[in-house]
Protein backbone atom coordinates (compact mmCIF):
# COMPACT_ATOMS: atom_id res chain seq x y z
CA UNK A 1 0.00 0.00 0.00
CA UNK A 2 3.13 2.31 0.96
CA UNK A 3 6.24 2.23 -1.17
CA UNK A 4 9.16 2.44 1.46
CA UNK A 5 7.69 4.86 3.90
CA UNK A 6 5.17 3.17 6.06
CA UNK A 7 4.56 3.81 9.60
CA UNK A 8 2.83 2.52 12.58
CA UNK A 9 0.65 5.74 14.86
CA UNK A 10 -1.33 5.05 17.94
CA UNK A 11 -4.80 6.83 17.83
CA UNK A 12 -7.15 7.64 20.58
CA UNK A 13 -10.73 6.53 19.58
CA UNK A 14 -12.06 8.88 22.18
CA UNK A 15 -10.46 12.18 20.66
CA UNK A 16 -8.62 11.52 17.86
CA UNK A 17 -5.56 12.91 19.02
CA UNK A 18 -1.78 11.16 18.14
CA UNK A 19 -1.02 8.77 21.59
CA UNK A 20 2.03 8.61 23.10
CA UNK A 21 3.88 5.14 22.60
CA UNK A 22 5.90 4.75 25.71
CA UNK A 23 7.79 2.16 24.47
CA UNK A 24 10.14 1.72 27.48
CA UNK A 25 6.91 1.02 29.54
CA UNK A 26 5.51 -1.14 26.75
CA UNK A 27 1.75 0.92 26.73
CA UNK A 28 0.40 3.88 25.18
CA UNK A 29 -1.99 6.37 26.21
CA UNK A 30 -3.56 9.48 25.69
CA UNK A 31 -2.29 12.59 27.07
CA UNK A 32 -5.49 14.21 26.27
CA UNK A 33 -7.59 11.64 27.73
CA UNK A 34 -5.33 9.56 29.87
CA UNK A 35 -4.77 5.88 30.07
CA UNK A 36 -8.63 4.74 30.38
CA UNK A 37 -9.29 5.10 26.80
CA UNK A 38 -9.10 2.77 23.61
CA UNK A 39 -5.74 3.48 21.11
CA UNK A 40 -5.75 1.95 18.26
CA UNK A 41 -2.60 1.23 15.25
CA UNK A 42 -3.20 3.09 12.34
CA UNK A 43 -0.77 2.03 9.59
CA UNK A 44 0.36 5.20 7.30
CA UNK A 45 2.93 7.19 5.32
CA UNK A 46 5.63 8.20 7.43
CA UNK A 47 5.26 11.95 5.69
CA UNK A 48 2.01 12.26 6.03
CA UNK A 49 2.82 11.52 9.98
CA UNK A 50 5.69 14.01 9.38
CA UNK A 51 2.61 16.96 8.76
CA UNK A 52 0.42 15.71 11.68
CA UNK A 53 3.91 16.41 13.67
CA UNK A 54 4.34 20.09 11.55
CA UNK A 55 0.55 20.73 12.66
CA UNK A 56 1.02 20.24 16.28
CA UNK A 57 4.44 22.42 16.28
CA UNK A 58 2.07 24.97 14.79
CA UNK A 59 -0.78 24.34 17.90
CA UNK A 60 -3.09 23.13 15.09
CA UNK A 61 -4.01 19.98 16.32
CA UNK A 62 -5.75 17.80 13.97
CA UNK A 63 -8.49 15.29 15.07
CA UNK A 64 -8.10 11.74 13.34
CA UNK A 65 -11.43 9.85 12.71
CA UNK A 66 -11.29 6.05 12.48
CA UNK A 67 -13.53 4.33 10.64
CA UNK A 68 -13.80 0.31 11.38
CA UNK A 69 -11.80 -1.57 8.62
CA UNK A 70 -14.35 -4.45 7.78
Amino acid sequence: RFDSDKTIIHICEECGMLAVNDSFRGRQYCSRCGENVEITPVELSYAFKLLLDELKGLCLHPKLVLKTKY
